[in-house]
């Protein structure tokens, strides 16, 4: 039983963006939406997400199945470096990675002795809860959402 189907789905804005979209995905298939900017891929997935109601064909869900979609801009309201968004899903570690991340850029930019005693303090905070592994995924959680953004914001 399919988990998503859309039959003949159509949807403009002055310009056809979906154009008789036929897509059926299955229990445990992956899916890949490739294209060009402006092709429709963000548009195709707020319509499977119910956020877009398509001009014409039809979408199914079927009931217990739900449907989430992470969305490209920026939720409003959503403040810090990308850093310190990531480091918020760590739960009650999140401050300690972020105090240790700060300090440190704090001592590459300035090095006197004030920021290495702040990173003093963040070290021993983050040893004392073992949230060396946690930091480390974390940073290589970043780097994959980041490609390419600046690490020290």
């Amino acid at each position: 039983m399919p988990v998503l189907t859309l039959r003949n789905v159509h949807l403009s804005y002055g310009v056809p963006l979906l154009d008789g979209v036929d897509l059926t995905v299955e229990r445990s298939e992956r899916v890949c939406v490739l294209g060009r900017n402006g092709e429709g891929k963000s548009t195709l997935l707020r319509v499977i997400a119910g956020e877009v109601a398509p001009d014409d064909g039809t979408v199914v869900v079927p009931e217990g199945v739900r449907v989430a979609r992470l969305p490209q801009e920026v939720p409003p309201g959503l403040a810090g470096s990308l850093f310190d968004v990531v480091a918020d899903g760590l739960g009650e570690l999140a401050d300690l990675v972020k105090d240790y991340h700060h300090a440190s850029v704090q001592v590459a930019e300035h090095g006197d002795d004030v920021a290495l005693a702040a990173l003093a303090r963040a070290q021993h905070a983050l040893e004392a809860a073992d949230g060396w592994q946690v930091e480390q995924r974390h940073a290589g959680a970043q780097v994959d959402v980041a490609q390419g953004e600046d690490r020290h914001g």
